[in-house]
């Protein structure tokens, strides 16, 4: 008696240990940390624990650094490189917004598939930028149910960590250069790997003659390369006499200097004459 007791209680725990198992709703991007030389493709698999549960839909969100990695279409061209999987249901896909893929999938017939503790639901692929350095793809799980809608397990998701070798590294962070003299912002800029691009002049009351009144892109990661200046050409007009330039006084006194030489030259041919 004792000895079908025991076995009772084992097969029941086992049972119980079985649920457990198949209630994971695991879902990660295989794989994790993957290193990719730049300007290659390469692919991600949304893969899936569905324990002992089939899987009848789901819906994904996943996020990445499109200055970093794109999208390569060319496997799947009207999924935009988001492709189902060969264990996967037939996915929609939405890509409008830069660095952001939504994706969700049904089975209408409601079959579902699996189960199994690593099925391949979507493939997506991407190519790498060429900027060398390290880039995350998040996942987020929205939803994550069986054939009959039941949510299986806890969904939760686990992304990607890309490491980008080779190529040019990332420049630094665009510096904060508001204030300083244009020969300051341009040394810093140069010295974050950065150029001076368009520097715009524009009176002000506050900020002195030469100093940076704001700069385009804001101080902080960047893609641009450039950096557009606008710098102070000091205060406004007073009662509508524009207040000369370094640049227009040193044509004025040119101007004053050879009027006088002209002048010294005509008197002379003059005394000459007469």
């Amino acid at each position: 008696m004792k000895k079908i007791l025991a076995l009772f209680l084992s097969v029941v725990l086992m049972s119980g240990a079985q649920q457990v198992f198949a209630a994971t709703g695991d879902v990660r991007l295989d794989p994790a940390d993957p290193t990719i030389e730049v300007s290659k493709n390469f692919a991600l698999s949304v893969v899936v624990d569905s324990g002992n549960n089939k899987v009848g839909a789901y819906t994904f969100q996943l996020s990445y650094d499109p200055t970093k990695i794109q999208l390569n279409s060319a496997p799947c061209p009207t999924k935009n490189g988001v492709c189902q999987g060969q264990d996967g249901l037939n996915p929609t896909v939405n890509t409008g917004t830069p660095g952001q893929i939504r994706v969700s999938a049904f089975d209408p017939d409601g079959v579902g598939v699996g189960p199994g503790t690593a099925l391949q639901m979507l493939v997506i692929n991407f190519t790498t930028l060429n900027a060398a350095g390290s880039t995350s793809v998040g996942l987020t799980v929205t939803k994550l149910a069986d054939q009959a809608g039941a949510t299986i397990g806890t969904p939760k998701g686990a992304g990607s960590t890309v490491t980008i070798t080779g190529g040019t590294p990332p420049p630094a962070d665009v510096p904060n250069v508001v204030g300083k003299t244009q020969a300051a912002a341009k040394a810093d800029i140069e010295a974050a790997g950065r150029t001076v691009g368009t520097v715009t002049f524009q009176s002000s009351a506050t900020v002195p003659r030469d100093s940076v009144i704001s700069q385009n892109p804001l101080p902080g990661p960047s893609p641009d390369l450039t950096v557009d200046l606008t710098v102070s050409s000091g205060p406004p007009p007073v009662g509508g006499a524009p207040i000369p330039t370094l640049s227009e006084w040193a044509l004025l006194l040119l101007s004053l200097l050879l009027g006088g030489v002209l002048w010294r030259t005509h008197a002379r041919r003059a005394n000459f004459h007469a």
